[in-house]
């Protein structure tokens, strides 16, 4: 998943240690002209259907990517 082709504000995804579950990697990403950085891990994966992550640093989040396969 290639963050910063499609996510608008995401700056560099890097040291990333896979795509499995629990697997981690390292943002940057810029909002109203503010830098925020932090470490994402992979919380929930279901080949093919969604992909869940769980965010720390100076915001923490979670997200939920449901996904449809196209061709």
């Amino acid at each position: 998943m290639n963050h910063t082709e499609w996510m608008p504000g995401m700056i560099e995804v890097k040291d990333s240690t896979g795509t499995k579950l629990g697997d981690t990697f390292r943002w940057k990403y810029k909002m109203a002209g503010v830098m925020f950085e932090g470490e994402s891990t992979i919380s929930e994966k279901i080949p093919n259907r969604r992909i869940g992550t769980h965010s720390k640093g100076v915001v923490t989040s979670d997200f939920l990517f449901l996904l449809d396969p196209q061709n």
